[in-house]
């Protein structure tokens, strides 16, 4: 159990609290967090490219020469893979790269991924979350007063309204996602995380993120 520094949208620290997101060790915890974000890479990949072979290049109907008496080698189309112009051999076509653990193995990793940022001191506490209108500059002022502006941030939440999505989409390197919806690669590429106390309770329980 690590204990976590609460501070307020002023960023002053408010006090502390013990947090503790596993009831114990977890065996192959880090091969379990390396399974989830290769899953979620995995799933971000377009699988978009597409190359031609022999068949799809237009034109080659005709064989370009007599099969024998020409003392060159024989040749069936001019777009077979050896000529310039012509199809490849064996080329990549589109293709799905996405693919699911365990929802049981997902939610670990997350709390995994956490309770490691509870114990290198990159999590933070949110007392309570500002006002928030939809302008970027309340946004901003909330990660300068944190000392975060410039950083990788991911903001848990219990609720995204429209106005905090507004007010933070056009600062760069700021997530803000509902703790349920928090995963593993999240929380990892992230370099400081701020989590509102409102979801705290259910951070301590075995239930919740993704």
């Amino acid at each position: 159990m690590a204990e976590v520094k609460i501070v307020t949208a002023q960023g002053e620290e408010s006090g502390s609290t013990q947090m503790s997101l596993l009831s114990g060790p977890v065996r192959g915890a880090n091969h379990l967090v390396y399974e989830a974000v290769k899953m979620y890479q995995a799933n971000k990949r377009l699988g978009s490219v597409h190359k031609k072979n022999r068949s799809a290049v237009a034109g080659g109907r005709r064989k370009p020469w007599k099969q024998k008496g020409t003392g060159r080698a024989r040749q069936g189309t001019i777009r077979a893979p050896q000529w310039r112009g012509g199809g490849r051999a064996f080329p990549p076509t589109e293709r799905d790269y996405s693919y699911r653990i365990p929802r049981k193995m997902r939610r670990l990793a997350t709390r995994i991924a956490l309770d490691s940022r509870t114990e290198d001191g990159s999590l933070r506490v949110l007392e309570a979350m500002p006002e928030i209108t939809g302008k970027t500059r309340e946004m901003a002022a909330l990660l300068n007063n944190l000392g975060w502006s410039g950083k990788r941030v991911l903001l848990l939440l219990d609720a995204v309204s429209p106005e905090i999505l507004r007010a933070s989409r056009n600062i760069p390197g700021l997530v803000i996602n509902r703790y349920q919806e928090t995963n593993a690669h999240q929380v990892l590429h992230a370099e400081q995380v701020l989590v509102s106390r409102a979801v705290l309770e259910p951070t301590s329980s075995d239930e919740g993120a993704e």
